[in-house]
């Protein structure tokens, strides 16, 4: 129960960031928005992570200032555990099928087999809990 919680509290945290980082703040202008300096520590290889999985052609690279794109978000949420393509898209504000090109691409691109991606996507970060990192709560 207490794993439960904790993805739970992860979750929450990610979905607040993403809204911020997504525009969808009334009250922020976008310059704000966008002039963060850095991802939360957890968050902040999960570019990379996410690379050493795709084929070398296919590798995300973000714009300067960018923080998260579109596949970052949806794949920073797969490794939270939210794995329903429906809710990720309700989150973001995207269509459903946004999602599943999104999710598809990403596998095809995959230098592991397709079968094994989204499951490595959520071992993502698991070595850093193990050695006694909290994750905010």
């Amino acid at each position: 129960m207490a794993n439960h919680g904790r993805k739970f509290a992860r979750a929450l945290a990610l979905a607040a960031l993403c809204l911020l980082l997504g525009g969808c703040a009334t009250n922020v202008s976008t310059d704000k928005l966008y002039a963060l300096p850095s991802l939360p520590a957890e968050y902040a290889s999960l570019e990379a992570e996410i690379n050493a999985l795709l084929s070398d052609e296919a590798h995300i690279r973000l714009r300067p200032g960018e923080l998260l794109n579109k596949e970052l978000r949806i794949y920073a949420l797969l490794r939270l555990g939210i794995t329903d393509s429906a809710k990720i898209a309700s989150f973001l504000r995207c269509s459903l099928s946004t999602v599943y090109n999104y999710r598809t691409r990403m596998r095809n691109r995959a230098c592991i087999p397709k079968e094994e991606f989204e499951k490595r996507i959520t071992e993502i970060g698991n070595s850093r809990e193990k050695e006694g990192l909290q994750f905010p709560k």
